[in-house]
Order: C-alpha cells, then sequence, then structure tokens
C-alpha cells in the first residue's frame, strides 16, 4: 500500500501498474516484478506485507 507518493512497478509480461496515495496490490508469489518509477517531486512511503 503507498502511503505518500506514487510509484510505477513492472510486471515479468511487461504489465505496468501506477500506485498513487492510498492504492495497494496483491501480487502473487514468485511473479517477478520491480519498481520502475517514483514521484520525484515527493517522497514516497509504502508499506509491504508478506504473507
Amino acid at each position: 500500500m503507498v502511503l505518500q507518493g506514487e510509484a510505477k512497478l513492472v510486471f515479468e509480461h511487461a504489465e505496468v501498474v501506477h500506485l498513487k496515495k492510498g492504492d495497494y496490490i496483491t501480487i502473487p508469489a514468485h511473479c517477478k516484478h520491480r519498481v520502475s518509477w517514483t514521484a520525484d517531486h515527493h517522497e514516497t512511503l509504502w508499506i509491504a506485507v508478506h504473507y
């Protein structure tokens, strides 16, 4: 969940997800992804829960 700022995640098959404050995403185990961008005009802060 993004608590502040914005970020973009890119998944293995080129899907891009743009997350803004308050957005969240559930990523299945072993799903390859990376952070490709975070907002440069303010700090991006998020929380990740692994279960």
